[in-house]
């Protein structure tokens, strides 16, 4: 099950966006919910800098298939992130338990089969 979180800032546009471009439908196995940003989030380069950057083969495991899930949900939707980097990997709690993928300010609904461009 995954849940596609859109964390809005006080006097975002991102929501009016969204919906003017066609909205997010929830389906059975997956559920997307807007909330306000509450508390920041940290991202993975700072809780793993350069400096220490190892996992073990299972948390690598873990984390990789949590962000592979949720942009495997996003794309379901017809939307795709255009800026997938690890500065927009967030982890909750400073662990690796809750994994969310942020800044969707360059996302793009898409058609399927339609050539996409960068601007």
């Amino acid at each position: 099950h995954v849940i596609l979180i859109f964390e809005l800032m006080e006097g975002g546009d991102l929501m009016k966006f969204l919906l003017r471009r066609g909205g997010i439908s929830p389906t059975n196995s997956a559920s997307a919910k807007v909330t306000p940003a509450v508390q920041p989030s940290t991202t993975a380069e700072e809780i793993y800098p350069q400096s220490r950057c190892t996992l073990s083969e299972d948390e690598a495991r873990y984390t990789f298939y949590q962000v592979v899930s949720a942009i495997s949900y996003a794309h379901n939707q017809y939307i795709c992130h255009r800026d997938l980097k690890l500065e927009n990997i967030l982890l909750k709690d400073n662990s690796l338990s809750v994994v969310k993928i942020a800044d969707f300010g360059l996302s793009d609904f898409y058609r399927p089969g339609a050539t996409m461009k960068s601007t």
